[in-house]
This record gives C-alpha cells, structure tokens and sequence, in this order.
C-alpha cells in the first residue's frame, strides 16, 4: 500500500484555509498515485478549541468541510482528524473516506490528562469524553483494510493499549494519528515509543502528526515517523516544518535499519526551532507583522531580540533602549552594538526625567523614608509604559522577556517587566538562556560577548546585582527544577545538598509569586511544567 502522511500546519479556527490545505495534499498525493492519504488529529479544525467548540455552527462548518473534501476526489482513501459532537459532549475523532463519501468515524478512547482535555473545551471541562482513562478500560479496534492490508487506526494516547490486540486479530499495520506538544526530550522520547511499540508487536506503525504553533502556548513539532517491525525509526519527516512522507508499505522492512530518529538530539537547537515556530505562527495566525521589546544590554532582552529576528525579520522588530541614572554606559552600548548587527530599528528614550518627575510627585508621601524596590520599580514601570505607548502608536506588539527563574520567584514587576502579549522565553531557566545565547552565536557573534559574560543586573540601583538577593542561578536552577519540574518538597531539596535556609526562601517566593504568574503573557510551553498550563496553584495557598 501506498501512503502519503500529510504533516499540516493548520490554524485554529480558519476551517476554509485548513480546506485548502488539505486538498492541495491530496492533489499531490494523486499525483504520487498513492492509495491512502493520512492527516493529523483535528486537521480541519486546528487545535486546541476550548470554547471555540461550542460557537455557533462550528461543528456544522467542520461537518461542510469534510463533504467538500470527501467529493473532491474518489481514487484515494482518506483518514483525517477533526472534532465530533454526540448532544453535549465533543470528541476528538478520526474520519475515513473512501471512494468519496465518509466510511466511518474512529474517536479517540484515552482521554487521560486536563491539558488534553482543553484542547477540546477547556482545562477540567466536565464536558469532555471522558470515557476510556480507566487502565483497564478497552479501546475500540478501529481497522481498515486497503489493498489487503489490515490497518489499525488508533489516535493520540490510544497507541499506548496496542497491547490489547489478542493473537487472532490480525494487523498488518498501525497508523497513529496524533498532534504531540512540543516539550524538552518530546521528540526522542516519541521516537523510541514508536520504535518500542513496533519491536514489540511486530507491526509497523507510522506515525502522522501536526506541526505548527497554536493558541499562543501550544507548539506541535511534526516529526512524523515510520517505525518497523524490528523497532528501528526507517523514516522522519522535518521537525518544526509542514512536510510530507510518501512511504510504500512493501519497503518498510527493507530500509536502512539504522534509527534514524533516535540519537541524541541537542535540546537547545530544538528550544531555538521551536521558539522561533511559536512566535512565529503566533504572529502569522493573528495577521500581526511587526514586534518591539525593551533591550536592556542583558542576556535576556538580547536572546529575545536574536529570536524574534529570526523568526519575524530584521525590517519588523524594533528596540527600544531606555537608560535611566543607574544604566551603565557598558549596557547601553552592548544593546546599540547587538541592534546594529542584526539590522533592527533602534529607539533611545532616557527615562531619567520621568523618574525624577516621578519621585518628585511621590516626596510627600515617601518623605524621607529610605530607597527601596518602591523606586526601583518605578524605573520599570515607566519603561513598560513607553513600550506599550509605541505598541499602540505603531501597532507593533510588545514582547515580553521574563525567564522562568524570575517567573518563578518573582523577580519581575507587575506592568513592568510583566508586560508584553507572548513570553517565550518563561519555560526556559537562566542557564538555558545562556545556552540559548550561546547557539545564536554558533556561526558568528550576532550577541556581543560581554553580555554574555558580565554578571547578571536589573541595574536599579547602584552596583546591583542578581546575586545580591538570589543565590547564583547555576544553584538557583537546580532547586527551582526540583521544586518546579519535580515537585520535590522542601526537605527532598535540601536532602539533595542545598541549604536548608536558601531552598526555604525560593519555595516561599514560588508561592507568594502566584498571583503574578496569573497577570503573565501567554507562555510558549517548552516543559512538562510550564507555569499557568502545567503548574497552577491557588492565589494565597501556604506551602504544606
């Protein structure tokens, strides 16, 4: 059999673009003369939906889109993801068409995690299937048969039961259809479970996913794959790109045995890859062109400006540098140098006067109480209103340049540092940043080095450091990955080596820090335990 996987980058909502896309594949794969065409989960739709689901005749339109594509051609079969309705409930389901008219529709069982429940009708919807997240629930043998191969269709987490396939059920082949979120280690890990999975069943499986960056947070990174009976990845398609496989079922086992997929791939390029997706397609899919951000001289801030470069263009990104009395004269030459090399637009504002006028308006009630994080934030403040001023002026949008070590504890001010309509750099701590600092610069030195090098400050006040306040972030990463990624108590951290008395602080910031994650830009996820997705705790909670 002859099968074209289409790995489509698809936008939430706009069904008729998604349409257009999905017939000129088909177009191709007639052409390629294949004999079954696959697409990912919720092609037509894109994804995730949360209420979305419920608009007004969305479910029709979907439906409408399915019958066009269903009589545009009749000489290829067709499985193609998008959501179903039964009364109130929504379902994610695999649709097969055959000889131009619908055959069946295959939903997914294993619904087994609140975040893939949203992707429907929002996180702990109680309106979403729900059935089949027993372990010992069973899922529906959904088979095909093309060409006389037996064919097991199974979507998202179903693949984890192919174990209920009993020795009388013949499959000749599995076909996972899926939309995997990108996340640190994903796209390994999804490699060996395809490899594992079809060493042990001695079956094939190919695997058809989405790529693209939706809703802000979410970023599927492709990656589709062929895995053979003897557990070894033949086949991948582009990461992080639409592409396409057109794979002869009759050659699988004779490919190069060699795992392509599983080696080890290096974390910081596909961070880079997939950030630059994410920002991206969050302005693609809005029809937003143009970006701005403060530079500060500091690695953040640079990081940003490389990445949104990179994604956006030079001719779209503009910086702003807003010195105050406590800037450095390095700081400020270090931004002017790293925007002349990228090319940007480059706007120099001193807030110095308005922090002065600022201060003056406020002696009355300060009077002489002693300098404090009061006047410190100011300076942030003011920088966030000139950023947002430019944003409304010119239409650029405001790029947020939190990391998730501030975001964690804290150490970001709430319509200062806070402001911007995407943060893509808060799922990353401050040593991946430099990593990520580091990869920019892998061809040639686009971040100067002396931003890399110098010691981290907000420059608030005089001869400020990070350090003065935060143990170095080398320890401070490694506690908050226990704390955060692991959840790891406060006595399991210090039993690791750390003192008792610095992890007792970094655990009392991260919980009286949650009510400003809640104020914080959309967050591009790149963590199993990204902060406002993964990891939600109530405002006000106490540490147990």
């Amino acid at each position: 059999m002859k099968i074209a996987v289409a790995q489509i980058n698809n936008h939430i909502g706009n069904i008729t673009q998604n349409k257009e896309i999905i017939l000129k594949q088909i177009d191709l794969a007639v052409q390629k003369e294949m004999d079954l065409i696959v697409f990912p989960e919720f092609a037509i739709s894109g994804a995730p939906l949360y209420d979305l689901v419920r608009s007004e005749n969305f479910i029709d339109k979907c439906y409408a889109a399915l019958e066009d594509i269903s009589e545009h051609n009749d000489s290829l079969d067709i499985l193609i993801g998008m959501p179903t309705q039964s009364g109130e409930d929504f379902f994610s389901s695999i649709v097969h068409i055959t000889r131009g008219k619908v055959s069946s529709v295959y939903t997914k069982a294993m619904v087994d995690n609140r975040n893939e429940k949203s992707f429907l009708t929002g996180i702990d919807s109680p309106d979403y299937n729900d059935e089949g997240v027993d372990e010992d629930s069973e899922i529906p043998m959904n088979i095909i048969t093309i060409k006389g191969e037996r064919t097991l269709v199974v979507t998202g987490g179903d693949i984890d039961y192919l174990d209920q396939i009993d020795d009388d059920l013949r499959v000749d082949l599995v076909l996972a259809i899926n939309s995997p979120l990108y996340q640190k280690d994903s796209i390994t890990e999804g490699y060996e479970d395809m490899a594992e999975a079809a060493g042990e069943f001695k079956i094939p499986i190919i695997r058809c996913s989405s790529v693209g960056g939706n809703a802000a947070s979410f970023i599927n990174y492709g990656g589709s794959c062929v895995a053979s009976c003897g557990g070894k990845i033949v086949t991948t398609a582009k990461c992080f790109d639409s592409d396409a496989l057109y794979i002869d079922t009759n050659d699988i086992e004779r490919k190069n045995p060699v795992a392509k997929g599983i080696m080890s791939r290096d974390n910081t390029k596909d961070n880079y890859n997939a950030i630059v997706l994410g920002l991206q397609d969050f302005f693609v899919k809005q029809g937003l062109r143009k970006a701005v951000l403060g530079l500060s001289g500091g690695i953040d801030s640079a990081v940003v400006l490389a990445l949104a470069v990179e994604a956006l263009g030079k001719k779209n990104v503009t910086v702003m540098l807003m010195p105050s009395q406590f800037s450095s004269k390095e700081s400020v030459q270090d931004s002017i140098e790293m925007a002349e090399r990228l090319g940007v637009e480059n706007l120099e504002v001193s807030i110095a006067p308005m922090y002065d006028a600022a201060i003056e308006s406020l002696k009355p009630i300060f009077k002489d109480m002693p300098f404090s994080v009061a006047e410190e934030n100011i300076q942030s403040r003011i920088r966030g209103v000139l950023l947002m001023a430019y944003s409304n002026k010119f239409g650029n949008i405001l790029l947020n340049t939190t990391n998730k070590c501030e975001c964690a504890v804290g150490y970001g001010t709430l319509y200062g540092d806070t402001n911007g309509s995407i943060s893509i750099l808060a799922d990353l701590y401050k040593e991946e940043v430099y990593k990520l600092a580091e990869y920019i610069n892998r061809e040639q030195e686009i971040i100067p080095s002396q931003i890399i090098d110098k010691e981290p400050s907000a420059e608030l006040r005089p001869d400020q450091k990070d350090s003065d306040s935060l143990p170095e972030y080398s320890e401070l990463d490694a506690i908050l990955y226990m704390l955060v990624e692991e959840g790891r108590s406060v006595l399991e951290v210090v039993s690791a080596g750390h003192n008792v008395d610095v992890v007792s602080k970094i655990a009392k910031l991260i919980a009286q820090s949650e009510h400003k994650r809640f104020q914080m830009p959309p967050i591009l996820k790149l963590s199993t335990a990204t902060f406002g997705i993964d990891i939600i705790k109530p405002v006000g909670s106490k540490l147990v």
